[in-house]
């Protein structure tokens, strides 16, 4: 089983299918930002067109260095 079936699981829905309860909006954000992270390794440069929208969406500077921590989170996501 996937990581996102595993996600949906986790999930509540109605009797037609709709959602109607999430209990994964943080471990889902976090799979996002891993994401995220993975796009930015390959734009980091501090002009980069790609790159700063999603420093911007993660908090992270212009010109910030990404961490170790999430260098490792966005190759595991990519990995997945």
């Amino acid at each position: 089983m996937g990581k996102w079936e595993r996600i949906k699981e986790k999930c509540s829905f109605d009797k037609n299918g709709e959602l109607i309860q999430t209990c994964f909006a943080d471990e889902y954000v976090k799979e996002l930002e891993s994401l995220l992270l993975w796009s930015l390794y390959h734009h980091q440069g501090g002009k980069s067109p790609v790159g700063q929208p999603i420093r911007r969406a993660l908090g992270v500077g212009q010109f910030d260095n990404i961490t170790d921590e999430q260098i490792a989170r966005a190759k595991l996501a990519a990995s997945a």
